[in-house]
């Protein structure tokens, strides 16, 4: 399965009051950017899971597979082969990774529902 997930631009974003727990709640007004769209690939593997991804970006800190290996110690998933190309920048605050890791989400989904 492969998939483009984009990132998004924030055009607006107004911080609001601090809450109990430490964060503050946020009003934001984003757009879905076009322009960066990472290539995401997922496909069953024999063996161990596994990733393969862009340089900058390593299996231990990538979200893609901390999502996988979240379903799996939920739900006993097979294992699968992770690819990311990275076209977002990484580091520049356009939520590529968070983007990666929901259409990880989805495609895990999809494949083993």
């Amino acid at each position: 399965m492969i998939l483009y997930p984009n990132c998004k631009l924030n055009l607006g974003l107004h911080v609001l009051r601090r809450r109990a727990d430490g964060y503050h709640d946020l009003e934001t007004l984003f757009v879905p950017c076009e322009a960066y769209r990472d290539r995401l690939e997922i496909v069953p593997c024999e063996g161990e899971a596994r990733f393969v991804g862009s340089p900058e970006v390593t299996w231990t800190d990538d979200l893609t597979m901390q999502a996988y290996r979240l379903l799996d110690a939920e739900f006993g998933l097979p294992p699968v082969e992770i690819r990311l190309e990275k076209r977002t920048p990484v580091g520049a605050g356009l939520g590529g990774g968070s983007a990666d890791a929901a259409f990880a989400l989805r495609a895990l989904r999809d494949l083993f529902s």
